[in-house]
C-alpha cells in the first residue's frame, strides 16, 4: 500500500490507500490467506524516506545530504509530519489541508491564520507529535 492515508485533501470519498490497506489487513486476519502482512511503503514508513535520501545523495555526487538541510512538508500530522520526525528531519505542517476543519479553517483557501493552540489541541487528540513549523497554506506556482 502506498501510504496509510484515510482521507483525501479535497474531501472526496474515493478509496484511499489506507482504507484499502485496512481492508486487506482485515481479510488477512480472517484467515483467507496464508500471508498475514500488508506492506506499506509511503509516509510515515521509512522506505519512502530512505529512497528519497538515496536519490538526493546520488544527485549530490554520492555525498550524503545533511538531514538538517531537509524538511518534510505535508498536511497530515499522523503521516507526513510523523514520517519526517521518524526520518530525523524537521517538518512543515500545512494547516489548511486535511485537518483544516478541526482547526477552524477552510481547506485549501489562502489568506487564513492558523491558531497554534488549536494545532496543539488536535495533536493531543489524535496522539500525534507537534511539527517543527506550522504554516497556514502552501501553493506551488510553476511558470510555463
Amino acid at each position: 500500500v502506498t501510504n496509510p492515508d484515510f482521507v483525501r485533501p479535497d474531501g472526496n470519498d474515493s478509496p484511499m490507500p489506507g482504507k484499502l490497506g485496512l481492508s486487506y489487513e482485515n481479510i488477512l486476519a480472517s484467515g483467507y490467506c496464508a500471508t498475514k502482512r500488508v506492506f506499506y511503503i509511503g509516509k510515515p514508513h521509512s522506505l519512502v524516506y530512505d529512497e528519497a535520501l538515496r536519490l538526493l545523495s546520488e544527485a549530490n555526487g554520492g555525498v550524503e545530504i545533511d538531514k538538517s538541510r531537509i524538511c518534510g512538508v505535508g498536511d497530515s500530522l499522523l503521516h507526513d509530519i510523523e514520517g519526517a520526525r521518524r526520518a530525523g528531519m524537521d517538518s512543515i505542517f500545512i494547516s489548511n489541508g486535511i485537518h483544516a476543519h478541526s482547526l477552524g479553517m477552510k481547506q485549501g483557501v489562502p489568506g487564513q491564520s492558523v491558531d497554534l493552540e488549536k494545532v496543539e489541541q488536535l495533536r493531543k487528540e489524535i496522539l500525534a507529535r507537534m511539527p517543527t513549523h506550522v504554516v497556514p497554506h502552501f501553493q506551488w506556482n510553476s511558470k510555463s
